[in-house]
This record gives structure tokens, sequence and C-alpha cells, in this order.
């Protein structure tokens, strides 16, 4: 009985710490459109039009109209496009699943959706601003923080504000990232769950390198990334929303590539499976 009566003040109190954050309405960003970009195709070095998501990240494989080879294009930060040429295919183990690889860029995106890591920087962009306020809510209510209660009071918050802008998925999945990539400072000589308080004030630039330090090991362990692939992964990732995304990432490649054993090594060939 005693459970249950302290399982219902948590409750009632991050309804409260929800409703406090609704007072001041949040935005909620466009959605990035199609438009048309110019890019040299690698192989004849014409230049080529074609329609993409104005997104940075966004990939897709174009068909040259002049040689007809095809290469990949890359949208940037700035409203930029990358082409360059794709190489062949690698099958890659993920968890037992086999993923097929088209470059870099495109392997990185793979490993994530495969590995249940993979978050559109467009819904990022909607809730950084919801958690740092549903945290300072907590803090200022004196609710005990941890990720889970600050998971509870978030869904609590887009329950009432807009139940349309975020899924429960997409808010379980960046805090879990968030965590495992040291976003949650727990007290000395404590080891940090989904259930410690945290002592940490949440703020954007420390959960989006969190983010970025989680998405970076996981790629790495079953992509190899070079130091040129760095601007292109950070504007996969976060969409240009994080000036210091790019030089973050560099780090993070050149720190984790000395540490990893890359997955494909354990094959029986060692080497990639090639299709």
């Amino acid at each position: 009985k005693l459970q249950a009566q302290l399982e219902e003040v948590t409750v009632q109190a991050e309804k409260r710490v929800a409703q406090l954050a609704l007072k001041s309405a949040l935005p909620i960003p466009d959605l990035p459109r199609e438009r048309s970009f110019n890019g040299a195709c690698p192989s004849c070095k014409k230049e080529n039009t074609f329609e993409m998501v104005d997104r940075p990240g966004e990939t897709r494989k174009v068909v040259c109209e002049f040689c007809r080879g095809a290469f990949n294009a890359h949208v940037l930060a700035g409203h930029q496009v990358l082409t360059r040429a794709q190489i062949p295919s690698t099958l890659y183990r993920v968890g037992g699943v086999v993923v097929v690889g088209g470059g870099s860029i495109m392997d990185a995106k793979n490993v994530l959706q495969m590995k249940q890591a993979w978050v559109d920087p467009d819904r990022i962009r909607a809730l950084i601003p919801i958690i740092v306020r549903c945290d300072s809510e907590m803090k200022k209510t004196g609710l005990a923080r941890s990720p889970f209660s600050l998971q509870g009071t978030i869904f609590r918050f887009i329950d009432a504000q807009n139940p349309g802008l975020l899924g429960r998925i997409v808010v379980r999945r960046f805090l879990t990232l968030v965590l495992q990539g040291r976003g949650f400072k727990p007290p000395d000589g404590v080891l940090m769950t989904r259930a410690t308080s945290y002592v940490n004030d949440l703020e954007e630039n420390s959960l989006l390198s969190a983010f970025l330090t989680a998405c970076i090991q996981r790629i790495i362990q079953v992509v190899e990334l070079k130091d040129d692939d760095s601007a292109a992964i950070a504007d996969l990732l976060l969409d240009g929303h994080f000036p210091t995304a790019r030089s973050e990432v560099r780090q993070l490649i050149a720190s984790n590539s000395k540490h990893v054993k890359f997955t494909q090594k354990v094959l029986d060939n060692n080497e990639p499976l090639h299709s």
C-alpha cells in the first residue's frame, strides 16, 4: 500500500511539472521541403540537376543524365550538396542481421536504424527545448530527477500540448542515447542508471554532445569512418543545429577509431562480404 501511495505522489508531481512547463508554448519547427540542387557527376564531371529534401544529412542515388553513371548526393548545411562516386556495396553484420552498405554516410544511418538508435534531426530540434524545460521545472519543484522520471514528465508535457508532435519511441530513444553518452551525471561514486538521480542541469550543448558520442560509438563498431566523413556525418545526425558538431564528430571518430575492433574483421574470412 505504501509503495502504491509513493507511486501516486510521483505521478501527481510529474503531472504538475508538465503543467508548469506548458505555461509558455514551444514553437513547432517546419518540416523541410524538396528543392532542386546542382551537382557535378564524379565520373564525367558534368553538372546535373536533381530534386532532394533540403535537410543536411539527406542522401540519394542520382543517375547522371549524361554518362548514365550512378553517384551519391549528400545534402550539407547551408543548402550545399556533396556528390561522391558510388562504391561497391558491402554487407555488414549488426547484431546478427546483415546490413547492406553504400558508402560511409548511408552505412551510418543504416547501422543506427538497425540498432534502433536513429532519431530524425527535426525531432531532436523539437525535443531538446522540451527536455531542458521539463528538467528545469522538476528541479524547481524538488522532484527527484532521474532519466526515468524525466521521461514520464516529458510524456505528460507532450500529451497535454500536442500529442502528434513527438512519439514516445523518439523520446525513449533519445534519452537512452544521452544516458549512454554520459549526458546525465550521477553523484560521486554512484553508477548512473535510468533510475539514478542526476545532479547536472540539462542544457542543449551537453545533450547534443552526449547524443553524438553514443551515435558515433555505435556506428564506428561496424563502419570504418574517416576524418573527411565528419562533416557529412555531423549533418546527417544533427541537421546543422549544433555549431560545433563537425569538430566534435571529428574528435570522436579519431578517439574511437584507436580502440575499436571493426565487426567485419571477425568474419570467417576476415574480409567484408561483398554483394
